[in-house]
């Protein structure tokens, strides 16, 4: 019989080179696109694969009974590939049934708002969806240059920072701080210093605070509820700095970096301005690197932003008011944008790309998870939802809007594989500290731990774990996601591209 599929358009899982995946089944013939017809006969076993040539018109397979046959087309590019420049199957023989999955990648969004009503995570009664800040994010993945010291002394370097960060401070002490409103001005408001920890500052903005408030969802935030949050800190400030680097040290090095602080700061305030006591969406938190910059030389530069002067990264009044199992795992995550910064950009001179320094932060969330005591719904777990309808839509790629969920849902799929199954907290900490970003980065660890894999066969690999159904992938499924009722859900989808059931 024959069976014609649709094209696929989708980053993930277009490529230029297709792979057949065999599990517990295959088929007998697949026929796809090209000039000159080119057989390739190959005979396999349950649990094989085969990498399909780039010239092959036909791939006949041999010694198979009733088995099915995956077809899973991988991009481990930056770049997206037209569907009309892939392989696809185009008709079969010997076999008994067919299905297949087509993604339109132009409906994202409406997918994203149709497909998945229980958003990010649920608490109750209540739909959680957690976003980015564009702005910080674009400025984090292509940051200002950074001008040496060229051996000139402490006294007279361009070199300063605000007090916010030193010391000296005890709680009721009072700081002003640099914050953009919705209209994307900048304006001063004056933050109260509420929490001291052992390695933070709590800093929360004068109109969020009411010590009085018993209410989850005024906006206000209590003393009990910042020396909470500074005790999250405290409490995955050590084994997070051992696995991502040191805070910032590198003082007298570069003129239009600040010095280091004594203490990270955090500031608490209604980030964009949009509170209302039914708000389940929104910015949680973010760090923004143009704070580690002096602000004059910022206002020398074409960005109209203003600098803190300090080591500080920003949380939601609202969420941590609400939410805040929510938040304190987006403490271990900005904290991971911060050393990130330290340890690329500034001690490398590299620049990550976004989907890196994402998977990164999740992966970190994910490992901070028992620190926090914080449930699943509450840490990058809950993302599977999205990967679970999205992973096609790629990894590397990173999207806006609403879209962007799909993007830090596959970016964690693939850094908890890969930590899970690649050595854990030491692959990491390799990943963080080496001297590269990016897919480099990933397979400079990789060798680094003895691994003979590059980032795109673990890439491969992961496509592979979630195909296979035997013990032995299950194993590795249930590795990547740390929870036996994710895979589940997971293997549920993964008929993968197109399953192909044949004849006895």
């Amino acid at each position: 019989m024959k069976i014609y599929a649709s094209h696929f358009r989708t980053m993930l899982c277009v490529a230029a080179a297709a792979i057949f995946l065999v599990s517990s089944c295959s088929l007998d013939l697949f026929e796809s696109q090209s000039s000159t017809p080119v057989t390739q006969t190959v005979a396999v076993s349950s649990g094989s694969y085969i990498k399909v040539n780039s010239n092959t018109t036909t791939l006949r397979l041999t010694g198979l009974s009733s088995n099915n046959v995956y077809l899973m087309k991988y991009n481990p590019t930056d770049n997206a590939i037209n569907a009309s420049n892939t392989g696809y199957v185009s008709g079969t023989d010997s076999v008994s049934s067919e299905s297949q999955r087509t993604v339109n990648t132009a409906s994202a969004t409406a997918g994203v708002a149709a497909g998945i009503p229980s958003g990010v995570f649920s608490v109750g009664p209540d739909t959680v969806v957690r976003y980015d800040n564009p702005e910080a994010t674009a400025f984090n993945a292509n940051p200002l240059p950074l001008r040496k010291n060229a051996g000139r002394s402490a006294a007279v370097t361009e070199k300063s920072k605000s007090t916010i960060g030193d010391s000296s401070h005890a709680v009721g002490a009072t700081e002003s701080f640099w914050i953009q409103n919705s209209d994307d001005s900048w304006t001063q408001t004056s933050a109260t210093l509420r929490a001291v920890g052992t390695y933070c500052y709590v800093w929360v903005c004068n109109d969020n605070y009411d010590d009085s408030s018993t209410s989850g969802t005024d906006d206000k935030i209590t003393t009990a509820q910042a020396e909470a949050a500074a005790a999250k800190f405290d409490t995955i400030y050590p084994p997070e700095t051992a696995v991502f680097g040191a805070k910032y040290d590198e003082d007298n090095v570069y003129t239009n970096l600040v010095s280091p602080s004594d203490k990270i700061s955090i500031l608490v305030y209604d980030i964009d301005g949009d509170y209302s006591a039914s708000q389940t969406g929104g910015t949680f938190g973010f760090f923004w690197s143009k704070d580690l910059y002096t602000d004059s030389y910022l206002q020398t530069t074409p960005y109209d932003f203003r600098s803190n002067e300090t080591e500080l990264f920003y949380v939601d009044a609202h969420f941590l008011d609400a939410y805040a199992g929510g938040i304190y795992s987006t403490l271990a995550h900005e904290f991971q944008h911060m050393l990130e910064f330290v340890h690329k950009n500034i001690e490398n001179s590299v620049s990550p790309s976004t989907w890196y320094n994402e998977m990164m932060s999740m992966v970190c969330e994910d490992m901070m998870q028992s620190y926090l005591n914080i449930s699943d719904d509450d840490s990058p777990k809950s993302r599977f939802r999205y990967f679970n309808y999205y992973y096609p839509y790629g990894m590397t790629y990173w999207r806006s809007g609403t879209d962007v969920l799909i993007s830090y849902a596959n970016a964690y799929a693939f850094g908890a594989y890969l930590a899970r199954n690649y050595g854990g907290a030491e692959l990491i900490h390799e990943i963080a500290s080496n001297h590269s970003v990016d897919m480099d980065s990933i397979t400079a660890a990789l060798q680094a731990q003895g691994y003979s894999e590059t980032c795109t066969s673990v890439f491969l690999k992961e496509g592979q774990a979630l195909v296979y159904t035997d013990s032995d992938w299950r194993k590795t499924i249930r590795r990547s996601t740390n929870r036996s009722r994710i895979p589940s859900a997971v293997m549920n989808l993964y008929s993968l591209l197109l399953t192909l059931r044949t004849t006895a």
